[in-house]
């Protein structure tokens, strides 16, 4: 497994390479948690079943890139009215956002009852690889994944074997050893580690509510931003 700081100036295009290989996997140290990456199409979802011996009725989230890409796929119907533009979005940084994208009785790797989640994290280092891999992808959309959608950000998951008790992979030598077990090609690694660990907390925006569908870190300061009016636990 080749490891590369994502401050290297040869982070994106050694990303980027692995995306069009055909294992199409990589784990990336990001603040609080280690991750998997793979391209949005189908050869980058079988990749990430083999790699996580992944369990029925899973679905895959994204690395949200650039954010507008995301908020264009929105059901803008189903979401409050206060959220009128993409950067109105930002105030959910540090989490997965869930939103209704398509009819609720669609399903695939990708979307759950027509809704799909993407992690949205500060602009800096990842944000850049995620646009850099969400651009190199635009060509290779296989939009039947998000029932038409022309969506390309790179698939986004929590590293570790489907459904292990031990959870999400916060440690940095568990996370070697998995890479190496499950023959990862690329990590990239990073200084920037939270104080808290854990996987995202994901928040489910809807018409008249946002509801908090999994608690993790950095829950509270998002919490803190987001007007009583449309929450709800």
């Amino acid at each position: 497994m080749k490891h590369i700081e994502i401050d290297s100036e040869d982070a994106v295009q050694e990303a980027i390479s692995v995306f069009k290989s055909n294992f199409p996997v990589l784990l990336l140290r990001m603040p609080a948690v280690f991750v998997l990456l793979a391209p949005p199409t189908e050869l980058g979802i079988q990749s990430l079943h083999f790699v996580k011996s992944r369990l029925a009725n899973k679905n895959y989230g994204t690395a949200i890139g650039r954010i507008d890409h995301f908020y264009n796929m929105v059901n803008h119907e189903s979401i409050p009215e206060t959220i009128k533009k993409p950067s109105d979005l930002e105030l959910f940084t540090g989490s997965f956002v869930r939103v209704l994208i398509t009819d609720s009785r669609f399903n695939s790797d990708l979307v759950r009852n027509g809704t799909h989640q993407g992690v949205l994290i500060p602009i800096g280092p990842y944000r850049r690889l995620f646009i850099a891999l969400e651009d190199a992808f635009a060509h290779y959309c296989e939009s039947h994944l998000f029932n038409g959608h022309n969506y390309f950000a790179p698939l986004c998951t929590s590293a570790n074997i489907s459904g292990d008790p031990l959870g999400s992979i916060t440690e940095l030598n568990r996370a070697i050893e998995f890479g190496v077990s499950r023959n990862i090609p690329l990590f990239i690694s990073s200084n920037q580690v939270d104080t808290e660990k854990g996987s995202y907390p994901i928040f489910f925006l809807k018409k008249d509510k946002v509801t908090i569908e999994r608690n993790g870190p950095g829950e509270e300061k998002i919490l803190g931003k987001i007007s009583s009016k449309y929450l709800q636990h």
